[in-house]
């Protein structure tokens, strides 16, 4: 083993495996940013608009789970539960770093990258016309086969 390598094998057995954008994994829950489909602050998990429109955002995009911070309010916790609850979607409460002012209260997030380009809720979503961002529907192109690339 070369000197490199001994090194990095010690600071993995006295720091832990290395993380890939820690600040934005504490953040946002244990999840990056292109995988988070709306993401609420601790105090708009109290707001029962926010809440609306991450119900109404559940109902479009289905089939992917609400994080939600231990630390906010025990009465935002619950009603954030009961909403997953009755969307049948999947949650997890999760206790982090109460110092950090920068964590969200709750984030719905995807296992993979979705790019959403705005996480937050909208100003407008006091009014019930405005909808959740579009689910996506675009389907990726197939790949060509090699030999279908060569011969036609």
């Amino acid at each position: 083993m070369e000197k490199n390598s001994v090194q990095q094998h010690l600071d993995k057995g006295m720091y832990g495996t290395p993380k890939l954008k820690p600040e934005e994994q504490q953040k946002y829950l244990g999840t990056f940013r292109e995988r988070v489909i709306l993401a609420l602050t601790i105090p708009e998990t109290q707001e029962q608009r926010h809440k609306a429109y991450l119900k109404k955002t559940m109902q479009t995009h289905s089939g992917h789970i609400l994080l939600i911070n231990a630390n906010i309010q025990q009465t935002a916790q619950d009603s954030l539960i009961a909403i997953a609850t009755e969307a049948g979607t999947m949650f997890r409460v999760l206790d982090t770093d109460a110092s950090n002012q920068e964590t969200m209260g709750a984030v719905y997030a995807a296992d993979t990258a979705v790019d959403v380009k705005n996480i937050t809720v909208p100003e407008q979503a006091a009014s019930p016309s405005v909808s959740p961002p579009p689910a996506d529907t675009q389907e990726t192109p197939k790949k060509k086969s090699f030999w279908s690339r060569i011969f036609f």
